[in-house]
């Protein structure tokens, strides 16, 4: 009786991830229907069909990152990695470039744009080739391209980000609003940031945040920074810190398109509520992978700037 019993929570166990859409489907709706917005009853129904599909993959086959055997760190390593790395970041910049032709978006051909995107290659490449030498594959999807993964992966992300919210709002609400507010900031009005991006087209918008925001910031912070940090000290705790509270003063510098409204206004908020992101997007980086990531960071900004904007039907 008591193996039942173990062998029934060790099955339930591996399968808590399914809260995770239960938890964020009433959050998704309720900031909707917090900022006054109203769904269509097609993007309503997609939710709800992205949430079964989660909680069926959880409960037929959790999956978690796989193990793999750490290789040696190289200069012949890093040559290959860079030989990923390099055109793949030649190719987001092309897009983003030719998305700035059709809308105006921030940071894109901006000298800070540009030092950013050379010091994600750099670190990027450092990175892959560092996460070689890391006992867990956090490029699942790109190893084995198994179509049942890469739906994982994007619908984990969704309902991700709605929970990784409820964490930024109480960083913020604990942390970065109230030292901001020590240090004489007023927090700024949710419309004030989104007023400064094109919202007119969601489309080329979720674009541009898919890559600007999350494959070149993902492979900045996470693949760059986090690893190399992780592989450094053997701490993949230390990698998230150290990334997060990076990511943070990134959000004030010249490499960020919002640095220098974020240095003008409330500067102090934008650091820490910024390290609250770094610490979710490298959390479900740790355990979800380089590809939820970006999709986590990338449809989280473009989400957040949508419901911003009042454009709530899509």
């Amino acid at each position: 009786m008591l193996d039942k019993v173990r062998a029934v929570t060790g099955w339930l166990w591996t399968r808590i991830e399914v809260l995770v859409p239960l938890l964020a489907l009433p959050v998704f709706f309720s900031m909707v229907r917090g900022d006054g917005g109203e769904l269509p009853t097609g993007f309503t129904v997609l939710v709800w069909g992205a949430a079964a599909v989660y909680i069926g993959l959880v409960i037929w086959s959790p999956m978690a990152l796989p193990a793999k055997n750490p290789q040696p760190v190289s200069w012949k390593q890093i040559g290959k990695a860079a030989q990923i790395v390099v055109p793949s970041m030649l190719a987001a910049t092309l897009i983003l470039v030719g998305l700035s032709y059709l809308r105006t978006q921030p940071g894109s051909g901006s000298p800070g744009f540009i030092s950013a995107l050379l010091l994600a290659t750099l670190l990027g490449s450092v990175g892959v080739a560092a996460e070689g030498t890391l006992p867990v594959d956090l490029f699942p999807e790109f190893r084995w391209r198994k179509v049942k993964r890469i739906l994982y992966a994007v619908v984990a992300a969704f309902f991700l980000i709605l929970l990784s919210f409820l964490w930024e709002n109480l960083f913020s609400s604990i942390v970065a609003e109230p030292i901001g507010a020590v240090m004489g900031e007023i927090e700024l009005e949710a419309g004030d940031a989104a007023s400064s991006f094109d919202t007119a087209s969601p489309l080329l918008l979720l674009v541009n945040m898919l890559i600007g925001a999350g494959f070149f910031e993902e492979m900045l912070f996470r693949v760059g920074i986090m690893t190399i940090v992780w592989r450094l000290t053997r701490r993949w705790g230390w990698g998230l810190l150290v990334s997060a509270l990076l990511f943070g003063f990134y959000h004030i510098s010249p490499l960020s398109g919002q640095g220098a409204y974020n240095l003008q206004t409330a500067p102090v908020m934008a650091v820490l509520s910024s390290v609250g992101m770094g610490l979710a997007n490298g959390f479900i980086y740790r355990h979800r992978g380089f590809l939820t990531a970006v999709l986590a960071h990338g449809l989280g900004n473009w989400l957040v700037l949508m419901i911003m904007s009042g454009a709530g039907s899509m």
